[in-house]
């Protein structure tokens, strides 16, 4: 399984650094369906961004 967190986040390229707000929802999904599922969120427009920590380059902070 891999947690994915979705919109409240603030991606911080110049830095490599993403923030994942205290209310950022998540959703955990099966490792197999992961590049579907996101795929999917983002055509709907249900998502406008996204991280799964385990797999980012990027330095994650979560704010609580």
């Amino acid at each position: 399984m891999k947690r994915i967190y979705y919109n409240d986040l603030f991606i911080d390229d110049e830095n490599c650094c993403i923030e994942v707000y205290k209310e950022c929802k998540y959703v955990d999904v099966e490792d197999s369906e992961v590049d579907d599922y996101i795929e999917e969120k983002l055509d709907w427009g249900e998502w406008h961004a996204y991280v799964i920590p385990q797999d980012c380059n990027y330095k994650v902070i979560f704010n609580n």
